[in-house]
Formats: C-alpha cells, sequence, structure tokens
C-alpha cells in the first residue's frame, strides 16, 4: 500500500513538472538540490519566500535554506540547519524569526541569519521561551507566524493546531486549524475551513474568548463562505480591499456540476482588477471543461466570489504560491522514484508576469 502511494504521488508530481516545462514562461529559476529518501508529504516541507530581494526555500525534510536571487537564480546558497533550529519565519518588515527547540529568536535580516547558520556548530541564540508547548517533535510539523505587533504563533501542521503567544512568549491560547493560517495583526488569525457538506469558508478567530457555561465559545469577527465548490488555502489577505489570495483545489467529481452554477471563467480579454495576464505565461481555464488536475491561484471578496488568476498543473501548493513585485512565483519540486522510495532531484521556481492592460 505505501508503495501504491509513493508510486501515485510521483506520478502526479512528474506529469506536473513536465506539464510546466512546456507551457511556463521561460525565466524560470533552476535550483539544484537532492534529497535522499524523501517521505510522501516531503513536498509540504518545502516553504517558498522572499527576503532582501533573494528567493528563500526552506526545506523542512532535510534541515536545509536554499537562496537564490530573485531574478536569475544565480548565485544559489545552501545553508544546513542546525539540529536545534525548527524553521524561519521572513517577516515583510525585513525582520527574520527562527523557532528553535529553546524559543523563538529574531535577526535583523536575512544576512544577520545565514552569518549565524554558517558559524560553526551554530552560535547561542537569545531567545524568548515560549511557554506551554512541546516542540520535540520533526521540524517538519511546525511553522512560525509573526504579526505586526509581536505576537508570535506555532502551527502544528500535524496536528492542526495553532499556538498563540505574547511578545514575551507568554501562551494565550491554542485553537484547531485546519490550514495556512495568517495573523492579522488585530489580536485574530484567519484560516480556511473546508467540508464536503459547506465547501470552503474563511474564518477570522480571536484570540480572546468568552466563556459561557464552563465551555469557551469561538467568535467569529469574518465570515466568509466561497461560491465555488473546492477546497481553498489561504496564502494572503489585503485589509485594505478586503480580499483575500489562495490556492482553491479542484471539487471531487461528484460536485464537478456545482461549478457551473455558481461563478464563470474569467474570459482572455477581461481585465481581472486591471491586470492581463501574459498569454506566453499563462492559459485561460476553460470552466465548460473542467480538469480535476488544475488548481487555481485565485482571489476572493467577503462577498465569497471567486475571481481566478491563474492556473497550475501541479498537486503541490502550500505555501508554493508567492507574489511578489507584481510577479508570480510557483514553486515546482521534481521527484525521482527508487525501490519503495522518492527522491527529490531538483527545483524549478516558475516567473509569471502579468501585463497591464
Amino acid at each position: 500500500m505505501k508503495y501504491f502511494v509513493i508510486t501515485l504521488f510521483i506520478m502526479a508530481s512528474s506529469l506536473a513538472f513536465a506539464a510546466g516545462e512546456t507551457a511556463m514562461n521561460p525565466d524560470s529559476i533552476v535550483i539544484e538540490i537532492t534529497a535522499a529518501d524523501c517521505d510522501p508529504d516531503h513536498a509540504e516541507s518545502l516553504l517558498m519566500d522572499f527576503a532582501d530581494k533573494r528567493i528563500v526555500i526552506q526545506d523542512l525534510g532535510s534541515g536545509r535554506l536554499v537562496v537564490a536571487d530573485s531574478e536569475s537564480g544565480s548565485k544559489q546558497t545552501i545553508y544546513v540547519f542546525p539540529e536545534m533550529l525548527l524553521s524561519f519565519y521572513f517577516a515583510d518588515s525585513g525582520s527574520v524569526y527562527a523557532l528553535t527547540r529553546m524559543g523563538v529568536a529574531e535577526f535583523n535580516g536575512l544576512v544577520e541569519a545565514t552569518v549565524w547558520l554558517q558559524q560553526e556548530k551554530s552560535a547561542e541564540l537569545k531567545t524568548v521561551e515560549l511557554q506551554k508547548i512541546d516542540l520535540s517533535q520533526a521540524r517538519f510539523d511546525y511553522r512560525l507566524l509573526v504579526d505586526k505587533t509581536g505576537k508570535m504563533a506555532v502551527w502544528n501542521r500535524s496536528e492542526s493546531l495553532l499556538q498563540v503567544f505574547g511578545s514575551d512568549g507568554s501562551f494565550i491560547d491554542a485553537f484547531p486549524c485546519q490550514n495556512n493560517p495568517v495573523m492579522t495583526g488585530r489580536d485574530s488569525f484567519i484560516s480556511s475551513y473546508f467540508s464536503p457538506d459547506f465547501a470552503a469558508r474563511l474564518i477570522e478567530t480571536g484570540f480572546s474568548r468568552p466563556v459561557a457555561n464552563g465551555e469557551q465559545k469561538e467568535v467569529d469577527s469574518l465570515l466568509v463562505e466561497l461560491k465555488k465548490a473546492g477546497e481553498f488555502h489561504l496564502l494572503s489577505f489585503d485589509d485594505a480591499s478586503k480580499t483575500f489570495k489562495g490556492v482553491l483545489l479542484p471539487p471531487p467529481l461528484e460536485n464537478l456540476a456545482l461549478e457551473d452554477e455558481v461563478h464563470e471563467a474569467t474570459d482572455d480579454d477581461q481585465a481581472i482588477e486591471g491586470v492581463v495576464v501574459a498569454q506566453d505565461s499563462v492559459e485561460a481555464v476553460d470552466s465548460a471543461d473542467p480538469d480535476p488536475a488544475l488548481i487555481l491561484y485565485c482571489s476572493v471578496d467577503t462577498a465569497g466570489n471567486v475571481n481566478q488568476l491563474m492556473h497550475f498543473l501541479d498537486n503541490s501548493f502550500s505555501d508554493k504560491v508567492k507574489e511578489q513585485d507584481g510577479v508570480v512565483y510557483h514553486l515546482v519540486p521534481s521527484y525521482e522514484s527508487a525501490t519503495d522510495s522518492i527522491f527529490l532531484s531538483g527545483l524549478q521556481v516558475m516567473k509569471y508576469h502579468p501585463e497591464k492592460k
């Protein structure tokens, strides 16, 4: 059974990668990196972000940080994680936070963080200890988040649990969280939830929850139900325009009929918020002939309307689509098979250039 699952994973990834080579923009970035004996979920340990005009990719499964130029991919450098390091968080302010088994450390930027990584046996760090949390599991399980007020959160992906802390490491509360939480900076987080009964919802949950009859109650200051079938993974939100961006997975085959009733795909000539995507960068999706392999990078408004921005033939989505300075980057790992295991054979970062109308 294990080999069967691995085989399916390899086939899906290989097809997606092959499709990308023929349809993607030619100015992609190729990163030479390998990893042996990967778990079938290894792709979920690859996190892409930006810092100091560089692309930074965390391979939490292998404990490495890849840094490359965001324009050409030149000057690629790979840093090895010390055993104590679990993951990094790259803030919009330029600060870099490190989640270690002793707590959270802050660096002034990417250069300072990589200098620390290069030190022999990685020098001691001044860390903020997080209360009431177990950080003994594999680093693959943990994602660090820090909001603009200094509050921190650790999302344990395998346990679907978000634990929130004050800037001093004091424990605030713990919340069930299915996927990709985003901190708002207003004492709350937003995440998406999926059920075959109600499709996908975006819910904002406040850190302060009242107690009634001895039980804590969830307080949802935002509730958006997507008017499109399929599982949605939130990547970012814009408070000013009240829109959210993320990846929408295809609905189950039995729910495909819902697609025709709720939302039509955008025509090639129709602008999406004043932007037309270059024809050599992305193809339009024909809603009359939905492909179960497609995932959509899209925006969602507070009324639940879904506007597709582009689509990918790739089943590996979490934290692998990022938008920076008007360019959309998509991380595509390539795997090879061996006897009862898989191997990471390389990474490719595809760059999509939207054109102003």
